[in-house]
């Protein structure tokens, strides 16, 4: 199965958030969330990596394409465009500057090494993470943060996604396509895996899940969707697969807007959103999760594939033939 975003995602999803993501003052002043300036400026040694001063150089981006499926929103809504501030409408130049500034092609361009000591341990840290072996932590340790917003915003967080639709894409090649009786299904979990929240959790540094300031967030409708995954959705829809997507968000609070930014962002067509009901309220996700994919088997359905961004969307009952973990240092869900 050819999936179209292999090393052309990372810049679609800058130029995205770009022109798509909230006005920032919005985003900052949320409940719970330090204000922060649009430009960074250095903070106490103690309390952010050594490297962290560094992250106002102009980003050095893969190679990209621009292409997206079903006719992409790449200036999102016109008015919204027509509004950006300022500081938006530069940082898009600079994008576009830089590609330009490349000729011949959007090659891929190499950052001089930085590394040192606290790198290789955040690094160590984060290997820890997405290998399930650090359970528990609420928040990045301070040394890291530095280290986790280059992760994130610097491309190589693109490129472990673009690998892991890769490894996708070779499953979906090797197993039957969907039976004629419209049972075979997959799971998306929602939250960085769908849709981004990387704007809040950088506004917030990383810290503690709060969960007032998460709903206002969450309710502004405005999280960009993650190309590589709307792909994914798209063409396991084109193979007859049915698609649910569940979500530890509160479904009375948060279900319409939910709703809404999916089908902004293109993912449309899906056999089901399965939320938080009142009933579940308090539980783990990983108990949540396992009900709701029990709810499903016993419907009849075929789980073939489950796909989310932290381990608890991905283990109890039910999880399916195959479990797919999407990258995510910025928080755990137990």
């Amino acid at each position: 199965m050819h999936l179209p975003w292999r090393n052309h995602s990372f810049l679609f999803f800058s130029l995205h958030w770009t022109m798509t993501q909230p006005d920032r003052e919005s985003v900052m002043n949320l409940p719970g969330l330090d204000p922060l300036p649009i430009k960074s400026t250095r903070t106490p040694a103690a309390a952010t990596h050594k490297s962290d001063t560094s992250l106002d150089r102009p980003v050095c981006l893969p190679r990209a394409s621009l292409a997206r499926r079903s006719s992409p929103r790449l200036f999102g809504n016109p008015a919204r465009a027509a509004l950006m501030g300022s500081s938006q409408a530069l940082a898009l130049w600079v994008v576009i500057t830089h590609l330009l500034s490349l000729g011949g092609g959007f090659a891929s361009c190499a950052w001089p090494s930085s590394a040192t000591h606290d790198d290789a341990g955040c690094l160590s840290w984060r290997v820890m993470v997405e290998a399930n072996n650090a359970r528990g932590w609420r928040t990045v340790p301070a040394p890291c943060v530095g280290y986790v917003k280059a992760y994130m915003t610097r491309g190589q967080y693109g490129r472990d996604l673009d690998s892991v639709m890769e490894q996708v894409s070779a499953y979906v090649d090797q197993i039957a396509a969907a039976a004629a009786d419209g049972l075979d299904a997959w799971i998306f979990d929602i939250d960085d895996t769908c849709l981004s929240n990387l704007l809040y959790y950088q506004a917030k540094r990383f810290g503690a899940y709060d969960p007032m300031a998460f709903k206002k967030w969450a309710s502004q409708g405005a999280c960009p969707g993650i190309p590589p995954v709307l792909g994914l959705f798209a063409a396991l829809q084109d193979k007859g697969f049915k698609v649910f997507l569940v979500s530890g968000r509160d479904e009375q609070t948060l279900g319409s807007c939910t709703s809404q930014n999916l089908e902004s962002e293109g993912f449309s067509g899906y056999e089901r959103l399965m939320m938080r009901t009142p009933e579940y309220r308090g539980q783990s996700s990983s108990l949540f999760k396992s009900a709701m994919r029990k709810q499903l088997v016993d419907e009849g359905y075929r789980i073939r594939g489950n796909v989310g961004d932290q381990w608890s969307d991905l283990q109890g009952d039910n999880v399916g033939d195959r479990v797919f973990k999407i990258p995510n240092p910025m928080y755990f869900v137990p």
